[in-house]
């Protein structure tokens, strides 16, 4: 089957289980027991059904996933990625299958998320979401709270509800990644070629680097981001997994655990000997610390490979970036401010905004997000729409 076959008819969604009303079908999803392209029949309930996206994936594939496998690469490509190359529709589709439709595939099919016990139930996710919808109507109107909190609505108007739920949290989610996906590659590039040792990657502004940074042929060897903090008051040092695919596979490399849960002059005091004063924070979990200045960001770097690899030569810091252009200073305040950002060595000065090519303006996200819009509804159109039938009768 395709879309065209569909194209520019009048579609009602019926929710039954009747098998004489499933054959007046064009379209039978997640009911029927049977999967067939060909047909429009997309269930995975059938005790044979073994379907996954591809051999790389074991996740087996519910309705969602059946419908994204074959109908996906259109959608992504009307929807977000009309700039993008077929190379790059091709990673995207796998993305979103990653990070948006196996969760509910895996979820719907009872699979767990993981062979030992886990340590927290993540609660909010999308099935959870959409189960949320039904509310508390199975006490009726037996509890006077749940009458009251909980609107009398009919199972096709909040069927209605969890479709604009559900695309409502896709079409950003694959939007930002194509952007993420055009914009970073660029970015991640430059950085790496100024890289002054192969274990420490810095960036003169934060960007999304994590996956890019997997990707990349020398990304294996960083084992610390550092970057400006969102503040801009001071520089953040982050370490990088091992496998990003896998969080519990650990860090390539741990901040000591001497410096876990310090802060300012405690965290000062235990890195004394390797690292200037300036210190700001090292999380508990050693994957995240901050110090005020670059160089002191760099040194923290330094003592973590040092103390993870048991030796090696810590590296003596050099500055390489000119000195910033201060207009002169009105009060000792702001004369301190200004020694500190000549030299470098102090708290980074924010950069005013500029349009630069590979980097998405507020008005590119926000023309993006109507085009993307007004794409679903061409998409609708082309599909035929949709509408419920309820009480008997069929409204859009």
């Amino acid at each position: 089957m395709s879309a065209a076959s569909i194209a520019g008819k009048y579609v009602a969604i019926v929710r039954t289980r009747d098998p004489a009303e499933l054959k007046k079908c064009v379209i039978v999803l997640d009911v029927g027991h049977v999967y067939d392209f060909d047909s429009g029949r997309f269930d995975h309930h059938q005790p044979d059904f073994e379907e996954t996206l591809d051999e790389d994936h074991r996740t087996p594939l519910s309705s969602c996933g059946l419908v994204y496998k074959h109908f996906g690469h259109e959608l992504l490509r009307v929807t977000v990625g009309a700039k993008l190359t077929d190379e790059q529709l091709e990673t995207l589709f796998f993305k979103m299958y990653r990070q948006f439709i196996e969760h509910i595939d895996g979820n719907d099919n009872g699979l767990l998320m993981a062979s030992v016990r886990l340590n927290y139930s993540p609660s909010t996710m999308l099935p959870g979401r959409v189960g949320s919808l039904n509310g508390c109507d199975w006490l009726g109107t037996k509890d006077s709270m749940c009458a009251a909190e909980c609107p009398t609505e009919g199972q096709n108007a909040r069927f209605i509800r969890a479709m604009m739920l559900c695309m409502s949290e896709f079409l950003p989610k694959s939007f930002y990644a194509a952007r993420k996906m055009t914009a970073v590659q660029g970015q991640l590039d430059a950085v790496m070629a100024k890289r002054e040792r192969p274990e420490v990657l810095v960036l003169d502004d934060y960007f999304p680097w994590s996956s890019e940074l997997f990707k990349h042929a020398q990304g294996g060897e960083v084992q610390f981001v550092i970057h400006p903090s969102t503040d801009h008051k001071s520089f953040n040092l982050r370490t990088v997994d091992k496998d990003i695919t896998n969080r519990m596979a650990g860090k390539r490399c741990e901040f000591p655990e001497a410096w876990a849960g310090l802060n300012d002059a405690a965290l000062d005091e235990a890195t004394a000997d390797a690292v200037p004063a300036g210190c700001v924070f090292c999380h508990r979990g050693r994957f995240i610390a901050g110090h005020r200045t670059l160089a002191g960001a760099k040194a923290m770097a330094a003592e973590a490979l040092v103390s993870q690899t048991g030796g090696g030569t810590k590296y003596q810091v050099v500055e390489t970036f000119e000195p910033k252009q201060v207009p002169p200073p009105a009060s000792a305040a702001l004369k301190s401010a200004a020694k500190q950002a000549a030299t470098g060595d102090g708290p980074p000065v924010r950069k005013k905004t500029k349009c630069v090519a590979g980097k998405p303006t507020f008005s590119d996200v926000q023309s993006d997000i109507l085009r993307m819009t007004a794409n679903l509804v061409q998409l609708s159109g082309k599909i035929g729409g949709l509408a419920v039938l309820h009480d008997n009768t069929a409204s859009r």
